[in-house]
């Protein structure tokens, strides 16, 4: 029974124009979303191949509960630095990535990654209070794994992956470590690249 319909029998409100959704990062709630929610939260740091596994589950296990896509929203989220110059996109994503990687609770999905190394060196800085060696820990490819860091070219093409798998998106400026006389230019650089015809 989808959530909403629960929540209706048990006589708590829920929009009929709003779906009930699971946010998720991990595969318990992938599933949980397919038997009983109206739709799927993708985390913000989803990696294109976590976003392409997590959606063909949920759409399995949907086919399996006698559900319909059609009748599925999937929401893809991920932080979005957009800039003319890639390497300051990816140095002012750096700080967001090495904030998720130094929670213990995500250690096993960067380690199926490859990045299991950098996010131990990222969990252990944390835990010492070193903002320095945990965004210093993190390289570039991680970055780029996990979020969009890079020209507008380059988000439109991210962007046009994750499309593939979803039924909208939602992008976010990087919020972690970043400097604060460029947070504005980024919520105005997707508004730019994605908004603006």
């Amino acid at each position: 029974m989808p959530i909403s319909a629960a929540l209706t029998r048990a006589g708590l409100p829920c929009a009929n124009q709003s779906p009930c959704g699971c946010p998720h990062l991990f595969q318990n709630t992938v599933d949980l979303a397919a038997k009983i929610a109206e739709g799927l939260l993708g985390h913000p740091v989803w990696s294109l191949a976590t976003m392409a596994q997590s959606v063909a589950r949920a759409d399995e296990l949907l086919t399996a509960n006698g559900r319909q896509r059609k009748d599925f929203h999937v929401n893809l989220w991920n932080y979005a630095a957009v800039a003319s110059d890639r390497q300051t996109a990816i140095d002012d994503m750096r700080g967001t990535v090495a904030f998720y990687a130094s929670i213990r609770q995500y250690e096993k999905y960067f380690d199926a990654h490859g990045f299991g190394a950098a996010a131990r060196a990222a969990s252990e800085a944390a835990a010492r209070h070193d903002t320095a060696a945990m965004t210093k820990a993190i390289p570039d490819e991680m970055v780029t794994t996990f979020a969009i860091a890079g020209t507008p070219d380059d988000a439109l093409e991210r962007v046009g992956q994750m499309a593939r798998h979803a039924d909208s998106l939602t992008l976010s400026p990087p919020q972690y470590f970043v400097p604060a006389n460029r947070l504005a230019g980024y919520r105005t650089a997707i508004v730019d690249t994605f908004y603006k015809a």
